[in-house]
């Protein structure tokens, strides 16, 4: 059976204190840097396999919470660097995808140039 979770109140006022941080209060404080860290990688790479990226790293972010849980993180700052370190080094098998998807929105772009006429050049509607 799982224990009660504190409150955020309580949460707060442990955190003055941050040596009496119990493993359910790392945990928490884990989830929030998870989320800070997927609206900073949304806010860094945005539109381009957001999904994916999410996924990625909840996935590996995950480990971070897994050592707290089994008492292994006992600093908070461990958290939050493992957390953070762990997470951007999650995202590095999805630089290749960030690197086509940016080329191919550039060659769609020149395909685009060469499709449109320019805009001075006048439009002879006569048949010869």
């Amino acid at each position: 059976m799982l224990p009660d979770l504190p409150s955020f109140d309580a949460l707060l006022q442990s955190l003055r204190n941050i040596d009496t941080l119990t493993e359910w209060e790392m945990a928490v404080l884990g989830i929030i840097v998870i989320v800070v860290g997927i609206s900073l990688g949304n806010w860094v790479w945005p539109r381009i396999l957001q999904g994916l990226f999410i996924l990625l790293y909840l996935g590996v972010t995950a480990i971070p919470l897994f050592l707290v849980a089994n008492g292994i993180l006992h600093q908070w700052q461990d958290v939050v660097f493992s957390c953070l370190v762990i997470g951007f080094l999650g995202s590095i098998p999805l630089l290749p995808f960030f690197a086509v998807s940016s080329i191919q929105r550039k060659i769609d772009g020149l395909k685009q140039q060469v499709n449109t006429p320019p805009a001075s050049a006048p439009i002879n509607f006569e048949r010869e």
